[in-house]
Order: C-alpha cells, then structure tokens, then sequence
C-alpha cells in the first residue's frame, strides 16, 4: 500500500472547497493526496495502485448500481478508509459502519487537528503492520527450521528402521549358515520379512552362454526363464549379461526393483539377485552396497564349504572295502582288518543306496545333451558332507549307485536328511539346456539295503529280496492276527 515508504491517499469527496482544505493539510505533513471526481473513476484507479489511505465522502459511496463496500478490497478489509461527513450528510454514516475505517473527518470541526490525529494513527497501523511482516517472515523462518529438523530428525528414524533392519537381516543369515546352500539361506531370511516381496536370482552356465533362472521353492521366489546371451561371459557375468538380465527383470516383475552383485573370486559378478521392495522408501534408504557386499562373503562362506578339498577326511570308501565290511558283518571280521572307523564296528552299520537310474536314463535317451558328470558329483558329495552325518562313508558304484555306509544309531535321521536333500537338490544345474530339464523328475531313489554284499548286488540290479519279504509279510500276518483275537491262546488245529 506504500510506495517505497511514503504514504500516498486518495480523495473522492463531492465538496471542492473541502478537497482543497484537506489538501493543504496533507500537504503540509508533507503528503500531496489525489482527487477521484466519481465512485467509478475511483474504483477503476485502486485497482493496480492500491492507496494508503482514502478519505471518502459518504454522499459518494454509491453510484447508480455501484457500492463502494462491494469492492473486492473492502469486502477483504484491504482498503483503509477514512470518512468524511457533515451535519447534513451525517444521517448516512450508517453504512459507512459496515466497512473497515481509521477514522471520521467532519466538516464542521475543521480538518487540520483532525488529520493530524488520523496521521499518528495510520503511522501507528503501518508500523504494526511492518512489525507484523517482521515477525511473520521471522515465523516463517523459524518454521522453514523447524521443518527441516523435523525432515532430519525423519530421515533419522528412517535410516535407524532400516540400519536396524540390514542388521536383524544379518543376524539371521549368520544362522543360518549351516544350511545346506546359499539359496537355502536366502529363502529362510527373505521369508520372515514383509519389506521384501519379491526376489529373483541369475547364475552363469557351466558353459558361460547363458543366465540360469534359479529355482526357488519359497513363495517369494519370482521364477523367470533362462536367458541366451549370443556371446561368452570368460569372467562372470559381464555387462551386457548384467543389462539383459536387468531388463527381462523390470519387464517382467514391476517397479522397487533393485539388483544385487553377488560377487565371488572373478572379475565379474558371479550371481545376479534381483530384489523387490515393499515400497520406494526401502528402495532409497537401505544400505545396498553394504548388504550387496555382506550376501557375497555369504555366498562364497557357502561355495568354500561345498568345494570338495574341503570334504571330511577318510569320507570316501571304496567299492572292493565296502563289499568287505559288509561280508566281515556276514562270515565275521577278518585279522587286521581295519577298514572302518571305531565308532563303525560290527552290528553297528546301515547301509543306504542311491539309484540314479531315472538321471542316467534321461541323459542316455536324450540326443546332444551335455551334463556336467565331474561338477555333478562334486557337488553332491559335498553336499552329502555338509549334512553332516556321523561317520559318513560314501561309495561309489558307478555312475548309477552311490552307497552311504553310516551308524545304525543315527541311520533314521540320516535317511531323512538324505531323502530331503534329494527333494530339493537342483539335478537340471549340470545341465547345458537346463530348460529342457526343469520339467522333468529326475529324482534318485533312496533305499535301505541289508548288511550283506549278496543283498545289496541285488538291490543295485533292482531285484527283490525274497526272505525280507516274507519275513515282513509274517510279520503282517502276526499283527493282523493279534488286533483280531487279542492275547487269546491259539485254538486253530
């Protein structure tokens, strides 16, 4: 309303004689006022120069269908007014009460006292009303800091939840560190947690060619075909793996996707994991690069555990010791002979086959396709190791038997934790089309053999062992027989 500081004021009063007085007056405190002749002229020439002050006659609040108190800056209390009356006129004061003014001037009392007064009072408003801006701006100020804080004090708290979290993630992985594989460990801690919804997972092919789609049995695993990359990763997954890779994933699994670098000894990364948050906030404040490098040293915990130079000492027993052992338990233990272990002495063994006829059939049946027979087994065994079965011993006969000589007191766990690990253990990995393989079951068969060399030939040769079975079909008879007539003596002639 002021201009660079000075007052400025506007006059719309009919009586010229008065608009000159008034004038003088205001020129005196060193004001030079402007004259409006009607109520439109006036209100037209407010509009983009809003004055200081107006002193308005009340004769001149209206005009035709013209009010003044209609005015956009009146009904808003933004135009501060003054009003000038005499006795004639003073019968009309009672509209001018319904708008915002500093003061009257009447005619009768003469105007050079009365503008004085109307002066300090308008200064007075303009101060409070600088003072007002001050304090307003300074307010503003302080809320812009507050603000701030209140964002810090928030990114604060959301760095915490998710330090915190990345921490109790971490807890759960180092236990679970005796699981039987990486991807074992992954499903067990991504499970528990509802931040993340989604995750995926890339390896390279033995023969560098193509990305592997992992299978996971997790409900959040998002299974997502092999992928041919049309030229050799020699180092781990290279770039333009990375970026096909990364692409297939948006397109087929949505937004708050991030991808994870799993690095092992190469250059490159040696897994690609994908991972879907549950909202942006997670994507933006989780610590990525510490987690990306925490789930490497995980996965190479579990490579370095399933390398077979790490294998236990002695697991290995070879085919010509364990057709001995099992004849030592048949015809008696020979002098010298210290083929097993203490803890392996007679009447104290079981013995358990592995039949990969349906794995080997299918390779056999199946024209140009490659398997990887020398990583198979590795790996196998080292996994048969990490089960961690006392006394372990493993024999190999041939590529369709594997025989598993353990202690009779654990044999009933062992079989379960070797017929789990066949459940779920990846056959279609050693693979070159590892997509051809995914559909098909290619799962041995586990079976308890009988302590004796003859026994277990015929197992091998799928052969059924005649005496066992009618000693169990005896045994059905006998318990048949007891459920029906109890503990009473047997009448039957």
């Amino acid at each position: 309303m002021q201009n660079d500081g000075q007052l400025t004021v506007a006059l719309l009063i009919s009586d010229m004689n008065a608009v000159r007085e008034i004038s003088r007056v205001f020129k005196q405190a060193g004001v030079t006022p402007y004259f409006y002749e009607t109520l439109k002229e006036y209100w037209n020439g407010i509009i983009h120069d809003v004055p200081s002050l107006s002193v308005v006659d009340v004769k001149m609040m209206s005009d035709g269908e013209l009010f003044l108190a209609a005015h956009p800056f009146v009904q808003n209390d933004e135009l501060p007014l003054v009003f000038y009356y005499t006795d004639e006129t003073q019968a009309l004061m009672k509209q001018a009460f319904d708008c915002l003014s500093l003061g009257f001037i009447k005619n009768e009392l003469g105007y050079s006292d009365q503008i004085k007064a109307l002066l300090k009072r308008v200064n007075h408003f303009y101060k409070l009303d600088r003072e007002n801006e001050t304090l307003k701006a300074l307010t503003k100020d302080v809320d812009t800091k507050v603000e701030r804080v209140v964002m810090a004090n928030q990114r604060f708290q959301e760095m915490n939840h998710y330090n915190d979290l990345l921490y109790r993630m971490s807890e759960d992985f180092e236990k679970s560190r005796n699981d039987e594989s990486f991807i074992s460990s992954i499903e067990r801690v991504f499970s528990k947690y509802d931040e993340i919804e989604q995750y995926t997972c890339f390896e390279l092919s033995a023969n560098g060619k193509k990305l592997v789609g992992l299978e996971g049995s997790s409900d959040k695993y998002f299974s997502i075909p092999s992928l041919w990359l049309g030229q050799l990763c020699k180092n781990g997954i290279e770039g333009f793996a990375q970026n096909l890779a990364s692409q297939v994933a948006f397109d087929l699994m949505g937004e708050n996707l991030i991808c994870l670098n799993i690095m092992g000894m190469k250059k490159n990364p040696d897994m690609l994991m994908f991972i879907q948050c549950e909202d942006e906030q997670m994507l933006n404040h989780f610590n990525w690069d510490l987690f990306e490098r925490y789930l490497s040293g995980v996965c190479e915990h579990h490579k370095l555990k399933e390398n077979p130079r790490n294998l236990s000492k002695g697991i290995f027993l070879n085919p010509w010791e364990l057709m001995s052992t099992l004849d030592s338990h048949a015809f008696g233990k020979l002098p010298g002979d210290k083929v097993l272990p203490s803890n392996l002495l007679k009447g104290d063994v079981a013995l358990m086959n592995i039949d990969f006829s349906d794995l080997i059939d299918y390779i056999r049946s199946q024209k140009n396709v490659r398997f990887y027979w020398k990583e198979f087994h590795a790996d196998f065994v080292a996994r048969l190791d990490h089960l961690q079965i006392d006394s372990l011993r493993i024999v190999s006969m041939g590529v369709q038997n594997m025989g598993l000589l353990v202690n009779e007191n654990y044999s009933e766990d062992a079989f379960k934790l070797v017929k789990g690990l066949i459940g779920r253990y990846p056959f279609w990995r050693f693979f070159e089309e590892t997509d051809l393989v995914l559909v098909q079951s290619l799962k041995p068969m586990l079976r308890m053999s009988p302590i004796s060399s003859k026994a277990y030939f015929q197992l091998m040769d799928g052969l059924e062992f005649t005496m066992a079975n009618q000693m169990i079909a005896e045994e059905k008879k006998e318990k048949t027989k007891q459920i029906i007539w109890g503990d009473a003596p047997d009448l039957t002639i």
